[in-house]
């Protein structure tokens, strides 16, 4: 039987489309949206404040900022596009990446990613190792256990990761072409926050007190990302599978 060990390569390879696609890109869209010369955005549209008590577009921006600076837990889930399929993720976990579980599912391929202090336990169906590029001889040896690894670079899989990658501190305000109104969202009031970009618009939707982010959505030609943000500050306690169930790497 091959030795596990020869699995690494291949497999932050394999989880490399999954780490763009779901964690890295909300990040990469909002801070590059950040950074966009105003004259680069579509004609600039007014804020709707509903009165002079009503918060700034960069109050707004900065209140959102400093509640997810101090969330602890959250639940992430929702639709994202990859590689043109839409893939639904579902990711739970504590925001400082050292306990969570996150799961992605794309045509008849899945994978779960549990982390637990530090180590990471991975496990998918063989269509997902398949479609990866696996070798059927290491499916074989992986069969339906996890492989254990601490390669920080899977961390990016969590809420952790997620959610690191939307903080900036780069300010956002209405001269660059953004929409900031009070409105609803299933039933309570919320801000509407919105920015158009190059590639599309970004929307997203926060409480109207605390300003904890609810939904978010990135709208372009090659589809729509919708995500949404819940169980904040919930308590998390998932467990490493026993040890009869792991390959450690």
């Amino acid at each position: 039987m091959r030795s596990p060990r020869l699995v690494v390569p291949a497999l932050v390879c394999t989880l490399g489309f999954l780490l763009a696609g779901c964690s890295q890109q909300p990040g990469a869209m909002l801070n590059r949206d950040a950074r966009m010369d105003p004259s680069a955005l579509a004609q600039r549209q007014a804020s709707a404040q509903a009165s002079s008590t009503e918060p700034t577009v960069g109050q707004l921006w900065g209140s959102f900022q400093a509640s997810l600076a101090a969330a602890r837990s959250m639940r992430i889930t929702g639709v994202v596009q990859l590689s043109g399929k839409a893939a639904t993720v579902d990711m739970s976990g504590m925001c400082d990446g050292s306990n969570g579980r996150s799961t992605v599912a794309i045509d008849n391929q899945s994978l779960e990613v549990t982390a637990v202090s530090g180590t990471y336990y991975l496990k998918a169906n063989t269509a997902y190792w398949r479609a990866a590029g696996m070798k059927q001889d290491v499916i074989v040896a992986i069969g339906s256990r996890y492989l254990a690894s601490k390669d920080p670079k899977l961390g990016e899989f969590t809420v952790a990761g997620f959610i690191g990658s939307l903080k900036s501190e780069q300010a956002i305000t209405e001269g660059m072409g953004v929409i900031a109104e009070k409105t609803t969202l299933t039933g309570r009031p919320v801000y509407l926050f919105s920015v158009r970009t190059q590639d599309g618009r970004v929307t997203i939707w926060v409480t109207d007190k605390g300003y904890a982010l609810l939904k978010m959505r990135y709208e372009t030609s090659a589809g729509t990302d919708e995500i949404t943000f819940s169980e904040w500050d919930m308590p998390v306690s998932y467990k490493a599978p026993p040890p009869a169930q792991i390959i450690t790497l």
